[in-house]
């Protein structure tokens, strides 16, 4: 005798793809057991409601929404303190090649005249010879680059930017602007900026992806603290912690000889700190 063959119940109708995918995710998530009763579904999930599960993933969704820009921003931090240290590094090895080059005794190195040619000067002496250096362009930054936004400090003041200035990339990708300045007398010194992902890309803030160091050489460099032989330093570095956190904030204007937005001493705040950026730190 024949045995008998029992045929499957038919489809009573198809499943949308969106049915099919969020089938998937709760079988996933929940190891469901799903049950079908006359063309739909039930869902039971280890005791609890669809509602209750929704509720919970909306509760995780808003403890992520509060949790991921922080983790951002270490990331950011963490990111911007290497490309910094980084640069720093490559600068300072540059210095002690002009060293030998030029002497120990940085008063006698030729320093900023305070005219058009005195960036140009500076970076044919002291950059090139010793750095590998790309796009160098004599002129205001945002003039001679394109730049995702006008440099300003923390406070929100537009940057000093003249058109006396030069500026170069290095191999790491960093930007580098040489802005001198006098303050009134001659063979002064000249700031340095450090932007560690270049104009194009922002927020270029001083204290946030722009970093202010100065050059101290000729006739300013018989008044630094540290001896006759440091022509790149963070500005301020005798300052206490108390008062760099004063200059880094957003409630200083950056006022350095007559020009606002200078200066910010975030630099030096950030290597006080052991190349950190503290709890209080105006990120």
């Amino acid at each position: 005798m024949k045995k008998l063959r029992i045929a499957p119940p038919p489809k009573c109708c198809a499943r949308s793809h969106a049915e099919q995918y969020w089938l998937r995710f709760l079988k996933l998530w929940s190891k469901l057991s799903l049950t079908r009763h006359i063309g739909h579904w039930k869902i039971f999930i280890g005791g609890f409601t669809l509602a209750e599960v929704l509720i919970t993933l909306g509760i995780i969704g808003v403890i992520a929404s509060l949790t991921i820009p922080t983790i951002i921003q270490k990331y950011q931090q963490k990111v911007t303190i290497e490309r910094l240290k980084s640069t720093y590094s490559i600068i300072m090895q540059a210095m002690e090649s002009a060293k030998e080059e030029y002497g120990y005794d940085t008063t006698s190195w030729v320093g900023n005249e305070n005219n058009n040619e005195s960036s140009t000067i500076l970076y044919s002496l002291y950059f090139k010879p010793f750095l590998q250096t790309d796009k160098a362009k004599h002129g205001a930054i945002c003039k001679s680059y394109k730049c995702a936004a006008v440099y300003k400090n923390l406070k929100g003041l537009n940057m000093y930017d003249h058109d006396w200035g030069y500026s170069f990339y290095l191999k790491n990708g960093a930007f580098i602007h040489i802005l001198p300045f006098s303050c009134g007398m001659h063979m002064y010194s000249a700031a340095i900026y450090i932007d560690v992902n270049g104009p194009e890309h922002g927020p270029n803030i001083l204290g946030k992806d722009t970093f202010d160091f100065v050059l101290e050489i000729g006739y300013m460099a018989q008044f630094q603290l540290g001896g006759k032989n440091r022509p790149f330093v963070a500005p301020y570095d005798w300052y206490s912690r108390e008062d760099l956190l004063k200059m880094c904030s957003k409630e200083s204007d950056g006022k350095g000889c007559a020009a606002i937005g200078l200066k910010s001493a975030c630099a030096t705040l950030i290597m006080k700190d052991g190349w950190q950026i503290a709890p209080d730190y105006p990120w």
